[in-house]
């Protein structure tokens, strides 16, 4: 009988060992922002402590590693280096998922050709900047869909307390106001800098940060947080797709960076020739700007700003209601802490973990999603292609 109970246990355990999943690997793909290394900034589920870095040699490489290392967890960076990250990146395994968080110019690229090799991926905002690249994403998403694949954007906005607070309450004040071109039922002010602090040390940029081929124009850019928020309070479990949205207007201009506010903020000796300056000596970015655009007939304007160096990024919002306004102020005798002020009162909901922890709360929900433990939200796709149908016909109307 002992022989026989022990021989049972024996084929249970080989059994279950079988169907245990074997865990999610990350590969981190050209890591250039910050952005990367705050996904493995807290332990993560389910997931392989080794990770797999596919990027060139050079400053972009080592400031991801060194933030990696200042966590203190027991990540192992296994180092893939070489100037084309996408021919280093092999076909994937099982439950394998890329990280994309950096030079935008080929973005989109990165996405098609990863889910093509087999992998979920899960990557940094903006995921398109021109025609070409909503082609691509299209593609991508496609492709994703036949092999199971899941393709998750770091929208990390929808985990701040204030902002799911705002779309609990929108309906209970009867819903958005359709507004008028002249007059949106939505406006929002965004006010960003190039030259602060990230998890207490400067942040040095990469000089293609100063490229909006590569980084992208402000309205392509802060904007795709903005516009999700939007399609995400207004319209909860709705599909939005590209007949859904038009844009009425947009404009931009530029914030000009001195050679010593270059030099600051990237520790480079000076504009690199794909960089030309004007004839002041100042080299324009064109990171500043503005939209003017209707979603299923509520009509949302949008400013982007950029400074060089300041006070903390700031942000302000005005939702117009059928029983009263939404607005977020910033609250300077508080540290600049956003309030919000609902049909004339005060209602500040607990802030929660802090922007740069809400990394780690998006790539739990995308572990989910590539588990099968939750399932992808239904509107994610669709949306997110209506989100950059807006962004990049804005940026088109402005040029």
């Amino acid at each position: 009988m002992r022989r026989t109970t022990g021989f049972l246990l024996a084929l249970l355990c080989v059994a279950a060992c079988r169907e245990t999943p074997p865990p999610v690997r990350l590969n981190v793909l050209d890591p250039g922002h910050f952005h990367a290394a705050l996904v493995q900034k807290h332990p993560l589920e389910g997931v392989n402590d080794t990770v797999r870095v596919y990027a060139p040699e050079g400053p972009e490489l080592q400031q991801y590693l060194s933030t990696v290392a200042s966590y203190g967890l027991s990540w192992q960076e296994e180092l893939h280096t070489g100037e084309d990250c996408l021919e280093l990146l092999p076909p994937a395994r099982e439950r394998e998922a890329v990280v994309l968080a950096g030079n935008n110019a080929r973005k989109s690229e990165y996405i098609l050709q990863a889910v093509r090799k087999g992998y979920h991926v899960l990557a940094d905002k903006p995921m398109a900047l021109t025609p070409e690249d909503n082609a691509r994403l299209q593609e991508a998403y496609r492709t994703a869909e036949e092999k199971g694949l899941v393709i998750l954007e770091l929208m990390t906005e929808r985990y701040d307390p204030l902002n799911i607070r705002i779309r609990e309450r929108i309906p209970e004040l009867g819903g958005i106001l359709p507004g008028t071109a002249g007059n949106p039922a939505i406006v929002m002010e965004s006010v960003h800098h190039f030259y602060k602090e990230v998890s207490g040390k400067p942040l040095v940029r990469p000089a293609w940060y100063y490229d909006v081929r590569c980084q992208g124009e402000g309205i392509a850019d802060v904007t795709t947080h903005l516009i999700d928020l939007v399609f995400w309070q207004c319209f909860p479990g709705e599909a939005i797709t590209r007949d859904d949205v038009k844009v009425i207007a947009a404009s931009h201009y530029p914030t000009l960076i001195s050679q010593d506010e270059f030099r600051r903020s990237t520790g480079e000796p000076g504009f690199p020739d794909t960089l030309v300056p004007d004839a002041n000596g100042f080299l324009p970015v064109f990171s500043n700007g503005s939209i003017t655009f209707c979603v299923k007939g509520v009509y949302v304007k949008m400013d982007v700003r950029w400074d060089f160096e300041g006070g903390p990024d700031t942000f302000r919002a005005d939702y117009r209601c059928r029983n009263g306004e939404i607005q977020i102020r910033q609250d300077a005798a508080t540290g600049f802490r956003r309030v919000l002020d609902i049909a004339g009162k005060d209602e500040t909901p607990d802030p929660g973990p802090g922007h740069e922890e809400h990394f780690s709360l998006v790539t739990k929900a995308f572990l989910d999603y590539v588990t099968g433990k939750e399932p992808v939200p239904g509107p994610e796709r669709e949306n997110t292609l209506a989100k950059y149908a807006v962004t990049t016909e804005a940026v088109r109307l402005a040029q």
